[in-house]
């Protein structure tokens, strides 16, 4: 399910906010709203993504969330067999 930046401003009960690092220098984030996983979509329909984490932060700034995690994959694990 999806949700918007603007509907999030608005959300009393968002359990965390979570920032996916999906390449170098790529983020998205999704909520968790009552155990349940949203992914955050901008104004124009598109899932928001931006090119820092401190673009990404900004963007969250106005959304009421008690915890905020990182999400980061790391292709050096896999590779060396963790």
């Amino acid at each position: 399910m999806a949700i918007t930046l603007q509907q999030l401003k608005h959300s009393p009960d968002i359990d965390r906010v979570m920032i996916h690092s999906l390449e170098c220098a790529l983020y998205s984030a999704s909520v968790e709203i009552n155990g349940q996983t949203h992914a955050i979509y901008s104004q124009d329909d598109e899932v928001l993504t931006t090119r820092s984490l401190v673009l990404m932060r900004q963007a969250l700034a106005d959304v009421p969330a008690g915890k905020v995690h990182l999400n980061e994959h790391n292709a050096y694990d896999e590779m060396v067999g963790l």
